[in-house]
């Protein structure tokens, strides 16, 4: 149980960017379609948080789906049947 909590020393630092970078690009995205679609700055402002929140969320989900997959052995320390 414990080796699978453990992470890898930069692991951390770019779960972080990545969660950083995400929300920047799904809040980017959500300003340019509310700006071309002429909403309020009050609707654009929500469509962004909510755009943002949504990504992070997905990208949250996929990390640890990842993170918690069952590691495959290696060919060299796998059991030859004879």
């Amino acid at each position: 149980m414990q080796n699978t909590l453990r992470q890898a020393p930069g692991e951390t630092n770019q779960t972080l960017f990545g969660y950083f970078l995400v929300m920047v690009v799904a809040a980017t995205t959500a300003l340019i379609f509310s700006l071309v679609a002429g909403l309020s700055w009050q609707v654009s402002l929500m469509l962004m948080a909510g755009a943002a929140v949504l990504m992070c969320g997905i990208y949250f989900t996929v990390v640890e789906i990842l993170r918690l997959r069952p590691r495959r052995a290696s060919r060299q320390n796998a059991a030859v049947p004879r």
